[in-house]
């Protein structure tokens, strides 16, 4: 019984590494966007040396917009830890947290007294074995939207 059951989750857990990137949108400037709902803008995510860089990412015009009077909060899932970003030059930047997977959650104002929209960002340095890209910024979903 316990070998049938622990043959299922390792299934499982093979199926959801395969399919895990699947739904990863790569904005213009080659990080993960971050859906916040469906009024623009939404957030672009990369990576530049040890610190995350966020931009908002306006969908329609497929390109960076300066943020203003927008504020950002971050959480790191797995600690819940607030983190603290900074706002430089119309992008937030942040610490990347220790560690190779965890989850970020970050919510975007549009001003103080505004309701916060939230995105999820699931960061995960294992290589995807077809595009070669780290997992949380894998391109095969968007290669095989370009091919249609």
């Amino acid at each position: 019984m316990k070998k049938r059951i622990l043959s299922a989750l390792a299934i499982l857990a093979m199926a959801a590494n395969v399919f895990a990137h699947g739904d990863v949108e790569i904005g213009p400037n080659g990080g993960r966007v971050v859906d916040l709902g469906d009024k623009a803008p939404s957030a672009e995510v990369t990576l530049q040396g040890s610190n995350f860089v966020i931009s908002l990412y306006d969908e329609g015009a497929k390109k960076t917009v300066p943020a203003t009077a927008q504020t950002l909060s971050i959480v790191h899932k797995e600690s819940g830890k607030k983190l603290e970003p900074k706002l430089v030059d119309g992008k937030w930047t942040v610490a990347k947290p220790d560690g190779k997977e965890f989850w970020l959650i970050l919510t975007l104002k549009d001003d103080a007294s505004a309701k916060g929209r939230t995105g999820r960002l699931h960061y995960d340095e294992a290589v995807c074995g077809d595009c070669k890209s780290p997992e949380w910024i894998c391109k095969c979903a968007q290669q095989k939207k370009a091919k249609k």
